[in-house]
């Protein structure tokens, strides 16, 4: 064989090989992918077996297609059924049971299950269940529809109303609802395409050309549509009179709020009347600019949009793009969830493990506040994903009812919308009309969850319609106040700065823009379809042309155009209804106005409204319920004012019209009675109709709702998405697109159908978009506001004249008051400030001169304005305090940011010539700028700061300038405001500034520091300021030492005299000062500044004498001190001895001793002659006083004796008297005076004075010795609570982290003052000294040793194990002044021993393992001996009410703890050498320690604990039979324990690893151990944990579930019913995760106790017990075994439901009854004939001992007359 064949012949063998390789893998893959599905499919059943539902919500999220369908067959059947019933009742036998409750009960139960079909197809991702949720819908609909149109029923409920016997006034009312509810479901679709006509109309310059295209526009489809229309205006009236009405507009507003149309034309007509002025002057304004522009042509309503456009561009200035920087999804979310609980009283909890359809849902339960009653619960679907519903919108899952065996169905509700997800790690960002969108429905949610009413229907949404949109436009009013925008948002790279104050102000002008002209223009519409709905054969076409002039200032429709080519909503949707809109944005504005102004968060007001508006419903008139709410009938005024507060602000100078010659040639609406009477014919003369109104009174105000009262200005609220207004948005133009259909923004169209168009921009929504003309630079803006092109698109000749262009622009200022005006020219306006400052930050050619120019008149422009002072509540502007009010924001901050952005980046760009640049910012450009900085905005001042810091650098020739006119400002505010709100931030500037001087320094710098620095220590709002201050002085003096006599001779002049926390400042800034003084200079000033430290030390305010102890310890002052004693110690001696006799504080009394120590040890001699000579002074000023007191004494004899007659009386004076050391002297009169007796009545009094004030003297120098609570967390240290707690917690995170510790960072006294301070009543303990080692004999050798960077790395190891040795040594902290220094040495040798061990690269040895474990032993390892308290004895100790006691030495304490902890942890500690010495001796006094009561050391023991028994597995047994001990010391000896809680938690964790099956060590631990820990009276201070151990072991060994149930049955307190409750609580847990076996095992023990509680006085527990049929495991099983477990309840069941004080016990019992009433009803009625029965036997009992006692007391009386005993056989007998 050839080799070739040799090769063709191993071929196919070997593809045999590789097929059945490939075969394999194949096979192989295929195995692994179901593996893989199978294992997917259980997790995902198990995920979702664990969820579960809201509590009291019957809504189903998850269902699938299939299970839809058969719901929706479901409901309709029930449905049937139900009205079948209904209709089946005899007309004369019907009542509230069988007709109406029926059908409550039934819309009641089956909503929520409609709506379980309904919304998937608006949230699923699944095409199945979105066909199967639209097919449920389309069923349910046509039934609905079916039942609607039945007679039968009707005639049934007509037939009870007729009868007129009503439950209650809201049954009342929802019966009329039913037999008035008629709906008409017609639809007509109506195509509108305008994104070719709104760009035409809004930008196109040409008059003619605008005309033409509006024209053509009104012309489209205009024959088609107006037939349609009247053919449905006929039908509409056909429609009403079958029912009993003479129009269709009578039918409609008969149902609402409004009750007639004469009503509601009377309402337009009163609105329009107050709105002609303002609509006059800014459609003045309009034509105004049209003349200028192209001459006398006549302005038409084709010219709208174009001029309103020129005019906002302008007056105003917004930008939405910045402005969406600032809201954050989450934080809006966040910040709206704040408002609404803290508004209405509500508190929300997230569900975490509630079933939803989609990962991105999020449910929440809702509870009220104060009773924590749950009152709902919500779901958010809040981000966009493919084929979800497109709007934002609230559904109504399940509506608030009440039952007829009284229970309270719980309201769910939806909210929807489409708000995009994070993104690569940046938040998802909302505009601003999407927050609004936000709150308007999110007050839909709110208004869903807090109705009370009785019946379904009025529950939800179910408000009047007139009144439905109130409480969510209400909320609406938050979007714009500076409160709440501050409270919502913050910059998405640091959302701890939100919005600030000029963009809030901003935003609130934003929301009115020609706001009167587009409310006639909706007037316009309203009173049109009033009209056509009033009266039939209406000549639709010649009566809008009628309308149109009439109402819209004598603007003519357009000839050619009709009505119905535009205006869809009289066809559908709002038929004789379009004014609903502004008759509910009228409430809405009177509500918040006298409601909520004052007070954002008012939430008394605010729960004045859940309670009033809120939870009625629908189930009141809204007339009613305004009223009561209001406290009077509702006013338009609030309504009007807000409109005409906000018109344009100026006009342009050739405005002359008058006012009084336009208002008597503008149309009236008012038709006279004498036209009237008998029918009402108007006559529009155009040569072809006459329109006859029938019997309407059109202009009837007679019944006016609305009251007019006095007008009253206030702050309005405007609806986002009226009617048709004025405007609607066209296409944006802007760079963001996305930016620029904003739902908020709209723009006028001039619509041929006679006027202005919303529908024109109709994708946008129909929200007004309102302006306010602003002059700019005296004259109105004339020019086209349109986006520019991008950079990007020009070539880069044109860029800088294209930027120029952009500036230009961006000089327009828009009015940010009115959130609705000028939307889109706002967003324009943004987009190119960023477009703008990206290319000033990206340009790389120096800027041209034109550039600088038009730059800086850009920026003066928009940023410079006054500072008006704001209205503030309740206070005039000289009461607003800085450090409380709140500040004010900008609404117009959104472009303001941008602008600050660009002068920042302009002024630091490289490409900025300073030598051009300085001519146009010039001094007066600085001037304007340093004036911003009273800006009560903390964001534009932080801008304004970082901009004059570079403008100070950049442009050196301002420099002195810039000095100056700060000096200036400081010298207003010292001297004359006392106010400005930007002394901080150009402080902060000056101390750079001042860190730059050279040296040495000139003599204006010096000047400024005396002159405007130093006398900054005057004003009272120091404190916002001193920080900054403080810095800028002790720059000064490190850079002139000379200076510092100067600072601190400067603050002893303006030292405070009765204001402390000054005191306390100006202490900490001396500090610093004397920390750079020179020796020379301190000498200069030692002697008054000394005196003054004295005073300080004296001072009555403990604050104030502490921080004064403080500076002591301060190295360099205590050096400065020593070195001067001889003069400094007899200064403040006397204070120093008054202090460590008596002083109250036990922090500045240890501090006093401390100190008093350092001068004896210091120079004892010195010491001993102040001593003396305090001594001495004492004794002169006793003798004085001894003196003073034998004179008053004579005074007193003298006058007592002259006092009857009139005898003058001499009383000789006295020398006077020094003292040595006050150097003050007691004067008396040295001359004869002569007293008249007259003047006894005198000496009386000042005798009396003096008795007075000596016993005020007394009252003073006897306080109580007992502590304060300030007192008491200061004791035993020098540093006051706050400033320890930093310092503790500082020095724990520091340990915490891995970060090595500056051991200077904490001075020697403050942390042992740290450990003295925790001791709370004295010495807690004292420390036990090692016996070893004597610490009188060690302090004198006590030395620190080198620090480990100073070794070698071969002598770390012995250095390691000297230190540990060092720290071997414990010293005594219940003496704080002793060996201060050797306890700072140890502390600072702790720190780097905690350090090394955190650093450890290689393992340690047995030495070193030994002496850490010896050092960690010597000092933890100490007895805790329980210590006396104030009046209390030790077994009064209460561990749930008392303090615990804090262990003085914690300094040291926490340090060693974290080194063990570290030691522990540490991968270089070998377990096998380590537990030769951490041995069960030592884990078993480690135990002992749990006993502490210093909550710190439990935590650290904890800690440990549990990483001993990680690293430690031979000791893991012991720990636990150790842990075991200690709890049965705790349950049958002490029953006092301090650390069962931690022990507990450790416990938990041990369990939670517990391999399976249990070992019967650890089931015995479970009964004798755990179970029994439920008997201790302190079991609340640690149930929590002990709950979790028990449910841990019943989870893994379901059988244990008898054993753990009858323990507890075992312990049940009796008379605890706090006890009763935790156990209920457990109870519930632990049902939770057992089975019907070991439940059946239990159930009747169980339950007999749970009868008891059901029946129990506390109505907390009757509750409890009731709330675990809530839990759906659990009551299944009670389903499950109901023949056995209900006859022991029903008695207690049936008791609650017929006479339970308690409405939540009784409404929840009569639930359960139901529930087993549902279940089985035979069972029940069993139940209830034995308790029937059981009940008579009791009775009978009862009577046969009352007939037996009655007996016996006959006899008894018999019996005592004739002195007779009773036979015994009687006595026996009847016993």
């Amino acid at each position: 064989m050839t080799e070739i064949e040799g090769d063709a012949v191993k071929m196919p063998k070997q593809n045999r090989r590789s097929h059945r390789l490939v075969a394999i893998t194949g096979a192989t893959a295929l195995l692994a992918l179901a593996v893989h599905l199978g294992i997917t499919a259980f997790n995902s059943h198990r995920k979702n077996r664990n969820k579960k539902d809201l509590q009291g919500s019957k809504v189903r999220v998850t269902l699938s297609a299939s299970k839809i369908i058969k719901l929706a067959e479901r409901v309709i059947s029930k449905s049937k059924e139900v009205h079948g019933a209904v209709a089946s009742v005899p007309l004369d036998k019907v009542t509230y049971m069988n007709v109406i409750s029926p059908l409550a009960e039934l819309e009641a139960q089956q909503f929520p299950l409609v709506q379980s079909c309904v919304f998937p197809k608006m949230v699923t991702t699944s095409d199945d269940v979105r066909k199967a949720s639209a097919e449920a819908e389309r069923r349910i609909d046509a039934h609905v529809l079916t039942c609607s149109m039945r007679e039968d029923v009707y005639h049934v409920i007509k037939a009870f109303s007729m009868r007129g016997e009503w439950v209650n006034a809201e049954a009342k009312h929802y019966t009329q609802a039913l037999s008035l509810d008629k709906a008409d479901n017609g639809k007509l679709k109506v195509t509108l395409k305008s994104y070719h006509v709104a760009p035409v109309l809004e930008l196109c310059k040409v008059g003619t050309t605008r005309k033409m295209v509006a024209v053509e526009y009104g012309k489209r489809c205009g024959e088609v549509n107006l037939s349609i229309l009247e053919d449905r205006v006929q039908l509409r009236h056909k429609f009403a009179r079958v029912l009993g009405y003479s129009n269709y507009a009578e039918y409609v507003v008969d149902h609402r709020m409004a009750k007639t149309p004469a009503k509601v034309y009377a309402f337009l007509e009163d609105i329009s009347n107050s709105l002609a002025n303002s609509a006059t002057m800014e459609l003045s304004m309009l034509k105004d600019l049209k003349k200028k522009e192209e001459g006398e042509f006549p302005f038409g309503v084709e010219d709208l949009l174009y001029y309103v456009k020129k005019a906002e561009e302008q007056q105003f200035d917004f930008d939405f793009g910045a402005l969406k920087q600032y809201f954050p999804v989450n934080l809006v979310l966040s910040g709206v969830f704040k408002i609404v609980q803290d508004l209405f009283g509500l508190r929300f909890e997230e569900i975490t493990d509630a079933e939803v359809w989609h990962s991105d849902v999020s449910a929440y339960s809702v509870f009220d506040l104060s009773s924590s009653e749950l009152l709902g619960h919500f779901y958010l679907d809040m981000y966009t994903r493919e084929g979800k519903y497109s709007h934002t919108c609230v559904v109504a899952l399940q509506n608030g009812a009440l039952s007829s065996i009284g229970s309270r169905q719980i309201p769910v509700a939806f909210l929807i919308s489409q708000f995009q997800k994070d993104v690569s790690g940046q938040p998802a960002l909302l505009r601003f009309s999407e927050v609004v969108n936000l709150f308007h429905e999110f007050g839909r949610v709110v208004q869903h969850i807090c109705n009370r009413p009785s019946f379904s229907k009025f529950s939800g949404l179910g408000f009047d319609p007139d009144f439905v949109e109130v409480p969510a436009q209400v909320l609406e009013n938050w979007c714009y106040e500076s409160f709440s925008l501050k409270l919502i948002s913050g910059f998405h790279q640091d959302i701890t700065k939100p919005i600030k104050d000029e963009m809030c102000k901003s935003i609130k002008r934003w929301r009115y823009s020609f706001s009167a002209l587009k409310m006639k223009q909706q007037i316009l519409y309203c009173i049109f379809d009033q009209i056509i709905h009033s009266a039939e054969n209406v000549d639709i076409v010649e009566l809008f042309k009628h309308l149109h002039p009439t109402i819209m200032l004598g603007l003519p429709a357009l000839e050619g155009v009709n009505p119905a080519s535009r205006f869809p909503c009289s066809a559908i949707g709002y038929d004789a209804s379009c004014y609903s809109r502004i008759w509910s944005e009228v409430f809405t504005a009177d509500i918040f106005a006298s409601k909520f102004h004052d007070s954002y968060l008012n939430q008394y007001a605010g729960m004045r409204f859940r309670n009033k508006v809120l939870a009625p419903g629908g189930s009141k008139e809204p007339i009613e319920v305004l009223t009561g709410f209001l406290g009077r009938e509702p006013s338009t005024q609030a309504f009007i004012d807000r409109r005409s507060h906000y018109r344009l602000s100026k006009l342009s100078e050739s405005t002359n019209y008058k006012e009084e010659e336009n208002n008597s040639k503008r149309p009236s609406l008012s038709i006279s009675e004498e036209q009237r009477p008998n029918g009402v014919f108007l006559k529009f003369n155009f040569g072809k109709l006459l329109l006859v109104f029938s019997e309407l009174e059109l202009f009837s105000a007679s019944g006016f709702i609305l009251s007019k009262v006095s007008r009253k200005s206030s702050k309005r609220s405007e609806s986002r998405d009226g009617g048709h207004t004025l405007y609607s948005n066209g296409p944006s133009y802007s760079k963001s697109g996305e930016l620029g259909t904003s739902k908020a923004g709209n723009v006028i169209s001039s619509v041929p159908g006679g006027g202005f168009v919303s529908d024109v921009g109709n994708s946008y929504g129909n929200k007004n978009a309102k302006g306010v003309n602003l002059k700019l630079n005296g004259f109105v803006a004339s020019s086209s506001y349109e986006a520019l092109p991008g950079f990007r698109d020009v070539p880069n000749s044109e860029k800088q004249n294209l930027l120029v262009r952009k500036l230009n622009l961006c000089c327009v200022i828009f009015d940010f008051t009115d959130p609705t005006k000028h939307l889109k020219e706002k967003e324009i306006k943004r987009q190119t400030l960023l477009e703008v400052v990206d290319y000033v930050t990206s340009a790389n050619g120096k800027f041209s001169e034109i550039v600088m120019q038009e730059g800086i008149k850009m920026v003066s422009a928009n940023l410079f304005r006054s500072f008006s002072p704001q209205p503030r509540e309740n206070k005039v502007v000289d009461g607003f305090d800085l450090e409380e009010d709140e500040p004010s924001m900008d609404p117009a901050w959104p472009h303001l940011q941008i602008v600050y952005e660009f002068l920042l980046r302009f002024v630091a760009s490289p490409e900025t010539d300073a030598k051009l640049a300085k001519k146009y910012v010039d001094h007066s450009f600085i001037l304007k700028l340093l004036d911003l900085f009273d800006s009560e905005d903390p964001r534009e001042r932080e801008y304004l700061k970082t901009i004059l810091h570079r403008t100070y650098g950049k442009f050196m020739v301002h420099r002195p300038f810039i000095r100056k006119a700060i000096n200036n400002i400081f010298y207003s505010f010292i001297f004359e405001a006392e106010k400005h709100n930007g002394v901080s931030e150009l402080l902060e500037i000056l101390g750079s500034i001042i860190n730059g001087f050279a040296l040495p320094l000139k003599e204006e710098h010096k000047l400024f520091l005396v002159r405007a620095l130093i006398p900054l220590h005057k004003p009272k709002y120091l404190a916002m300021y001193h920080q900054q201050l403080s810095y800028c002085i002790t720059q000064f003096v490190e850079k002139d030492c000379k200076l510092s006599d100067t600072v601190i001779r400067g603050l002893l002049k303006y030292w405070p005299v009765t204001n402390s926390s000054k005191e306390v400042l100006f202490l900490s800034e001396l500090e610093e000062v004397l920390e750079a003084t020179q020796p020379s200079e301190f000498q200069r000033c030692m002697v008054p500044l000394f005196r003054q430290i004295a005073h300080c030390l004296n001072s009555s305010h403990f604050q104030v004498a502490e921080r004064a102890l403080f500076l002591w310890n301060n190295d360099h002052i205590e050096n400065l001190i020593k070195q001067n004693r001889k003069v400094l110690l007899p200064i403040i001696f006397s204070a120093l001895e008054k202090n460590a006799r008596n002083h109250w504080n036990q922090a500045v009394h240890s501090l006093t001793l401390n100190v008093r120590k350092i001068f004896y040890d210091l120079d004892p001699e010195l010491f001993n002659e102040c001593l003396a000579e305090f001594k001495e002074d004492e004794s002169k000023e006793d003798e004085v006083k001894a003196r003073r007191e034998a004179t008053w004494k004579r005074l007193e004899e003298v006058a007592a004796k002259k006092a009857s007659s009139n005898e003058p009386v001499l009383v000789r004076g006295r020398a006077p008297l020094r003292t040595a050391s006050h150097r003050t002297q007691i004067v008396s009169a040295t001359e004869p005076t002569w007293v008249a007796a007259d003047l006894a009545k005198l000496f009386s009094l000042c005798l009396s004075w003096k008795k007075i004030k000596d016993k005020s003297f007394l009252i003073l120098g006897r306080l109580p010795r007992k502590p304060s609570k300030s007192a008491d967390n200061r004791e035993y240290g020098g540093a006051s609570a706050s400033s320890l707690n930093a310092s503790i917690s500082s020095r724990k995170s520091d340990l915490a982290s891995d970060r090595p510790i500056n051991a200077n960072s904490v001075p020697v006294l403050d942390l042992d003052g740290a450990s003295r301070l925790a001791n709370r009543g004295g010495s807690k303990l004292p420390q036990v000294v090692n016996s070893k080692l004597n610490v009188n004999s060690v302090t004198a050798s006590y030395e620190a040793l080198p620090a480990f960077r100073d070794v070698p790395g071969s002598e770390k190891q012995i250095l390691f194990i000297k230190k540990l040795n060092l720290c071997s040594v414990v010293f005594d902290f219940t003496d704080p002044a002793k060996h201060l220094k050797e306890k700072d040495i140890k502390r600072q040798t702790l720190l780097e021993l905690v350090d090394h061990v955190s650093s450890a690269s290689g393992k340690f040895n047995e030495t070193i393992i030994q002496e850490a474990i010896k050092m960690v032993s010597v000092n933890l390892f100490r007895s805790l001996s329980p210590q006396p308290r104030e009046n209390k004895v030790l077994e009064s100790f209460d561990m749930e009410d008392d303090e615990p006691l804090m262990d003085p030495a914690w300094p040291h304490l926490q340090i060693v703890y974290e080194f063990f902890l570290r030691f522990v942890a540490s991968p270089e500690t070998d377990a096998k050498l380590a537990k030769r010495y951490i041995d069960q001796s030592f884990v078993l006094k480690l135990l002992d320690l749990f006993d502490s009561e210093d909550p710190r050391e439990r935590e650290y023991l904890k800690t440990i604990l549990h990483r001993i028994y990680g690293k430690f597995m031979v000791h893991r047994p012991f720990i636990r039979k150790g842990i075991n001990n200690i709890f049965f010391r705790f349950i049958f000896e002490t029953e006092k324990h301090n650390g069962i809680a931690e022990m507990l938690e450790v416990l938990g964790s041990i369990i939670n690893g517990f391999a399976l099956p249990l070992k019967e060590e650890h089931k015995l631990f479970l009964t004798r151990a755990l179970i029994p820990l439920h008997k201790p009276k302190c079991l609340s201070m640690y149930h929590q944990q002990l709950s979790y151990c028990i449910t841990q072991f019943v989870e893994k060994d379901c059988k244990l579930t008898d054993t753990v149930i009858r323990g507890l049955l075992k312990y049940w307190p009796i008379t605890s019913s706090s006890k009763e409750v935790m156990f209920l609580s457990e109870l519930e847990e632990i049902l939770e995760a057992t089975q019907p076996a070991e439940f059946q095992r239990c159930m009747v023990p169980l339950f007999r106790q749970i009868a008891r509680c059901l029946s129990s006085s506390h109505f907390q527990v009757a509750e409890r017990a009731l709330f675990l049929w809530n839990n759906e495991h659990i009551e299944n099983l009670i389903k499950q075994n109901r023949n056995v477990i209900l006859p022991i309840i029903f008695p207690a069941l049936e008791k609650n439901g017929r006479s339970h004080w308690n409405q939540a016990v009784h409404s929840l019992s009569l639930n359960i009854r139901k529930i087993f009433s549902d279940a089985d009803p035979e069972l029940v009625e069993e139940c209830l004939l034995k308790l029937q029965e059981d009940e008579a036997e009791m009775e009978e009992i009862k009577r046969k001992q009352e007939t037996t006692w009655k007996r016996l007391e006959e006899i008894a009386a018999s019996k005592a007359v004739s002195g007779k005993q009773c036979p015994a056989r009687f006595l026996s007998k009847h016993q």
